[in-house]
Formats: C-alpha cells, sequence, structure tokens
C-alpha cells in the first residue's frame, strides 16, 4: 500500500510544474507504524476499550491451504443480492454469514475445527457465491495464474490524468528555498476507500 502510494506521488509530480524532480524517500519505522495503525488508535488520548477486530477475523488452516476470514463488517450487504443467491437468507453481518456457511459456534477454537473439514478454496468459493468476506491464500506464484493475478500484471497499480496546466510550483530542499515543503502542497485528495488500506494511502498522501 505505501509503494502505491508513494508511486503516486511520484508520478503526480511529473505532471505538475514542480521546478525539480521529487526524490521518493523511504521511512521504514514510519511505513512500520502506519501499517499497524489501527493498533495505536486512540480517542481523547486513549485506546479504546473495544476490540478493533472481531476474533474470527483471522487466518485459518483448512485440510489443503489457509483461508482468512474477515468478520468484523457489520453490514452484510442485502443490496448484493441477486437471482442467484435470492434463495439464500439475508444476514445482517459478514460474520453470521460465514458461521451460517460454517455451521458452527461463534468461537475460535470452533470455528478451526470445522475449517479444517473444508479445502480453503472450497471454501472461499462458497463464500463468494454468498457476498461474504473470506479468501484463500495462494502463493505468488499460484496466484499470477488466476484471472485476477493476469489482469493485475497488465494494469498500473496508479494511473494519474493531468486535466490542465497550473503555475509553476518549487519545492523547497536542502540547497534551495521554496514555495511549498512537501510534493502535495495544497493538493486535495478525495478518499472513498474503507478498511485499512485505501486510507493509509490516503495518509501517505497527506503527509507528503
Amino acid at each position: 500500500m505505501h509503494v502505491d502510494a508513494r508511486h503516486a506521488i511520484l508520478e503526480f509530480s511529473k505532471f505538475t510544474s514542480l521546478e525539480h524532480e521529487v526524490k521518493p524517500q523511504t521511512c521504514n519505522k514510519s511505513f512500520a507504524v502506519s501499517s499497524d495503525s489501527e493498533k495505536y488508535f486512540t480517542v481523547d488520548g486513549k485506546v479504546p476499550d473495544d476490540k478493533m477486530f472481531d476474533e474470527l477475523s483471522d487466518i485459518f488452516k483448512t485440510k489443503e491451504g489457509y483461508v482468512r476470514l474477515h468478520t468484523s463488517f457489520p453490514q452484510y450487504a442485502p443490496l448484493f443480492q441477486s437471482q442467484s443467491t435470492a434463495h439464500l437468507p439475508r444476514q445482517h453481518s459478514h460474520k453470521q454469514g460465514l458461521l451460517d456457511v460454517l455451521q458452527c459456534e461463534s468461537t475460535k477454537a470452533a470455528v478451526a475445527a470445522t475449517l479444517a473439514e473444508w479445502s480453503a478454496e472450497e471454501f472461499e468459493a462458497v463464500a463468494f457465491q454468498r457476498h461474504l468476506c473470506a479468501a484463500a491464500l495462494r502463493s505468488f506464484e499460484v496466484m499470477d495464474k488466476t484471472p485476477h493475478g493476469i489482469y493485475q500484471m497488465n494494469i498500473n497499480p496508479v494511473s494519474i490524468t493531468k486535466i490542465a496546466d497550473a503555475p509553476k510550483r518549487v519545492l523547497s530542499g536542502a540547497d534551495l528555498m521554496g514555495d511549498i515543503v512537501y510534493a502535495l502542497e495544497g493538493i486535495r485528495v478525495l478518499d472513498l476507500t474503507c478498511v485499512l488500506a485505501g486510507p493509509v494511502c490516503g495518509r501517505t498522501l497527506a503527509g507528503k
């Protein structure tokens, strides 16, 4: 996610009127903290009492591979109901939908024991049919051969379209005093993402 955000910053600098090249800078400590930022989230200086993630949002071993469940979304998309899934009961959460598939108790031990009887890809297929959030873990080699992987390999993670010219701006540097400190200073970004990766990329853009 950070690589894509930094890529966007560098690409953006090519299309803007900056006087000199923007060089990428990496702060591993900053990136590491940002990647786990939900663990450092505070309200009025205090860590919230409630857990940020449901205990079933985890990686589970199956009889063939591993599967990642996401049960923290409160809403289960009845809007996604289609003719092929109209016969299925509508649930109020991804968690309940996954439990209905597993037919087990809502405990980590019960879910782990039940998933041990499934294969990762079989469970992913059933979850996908019901518009639930679960994914089989795949190696890079396997993923690159899937339709999704092939599609991803043929597109850029970031695309920017220049729509107009702008006045020249000078980026301050070690030996240059300009009118801006950050490459994206004064630029407004509309972030319509959710979950974690999107907002972290948005915040990375905001910091540059």
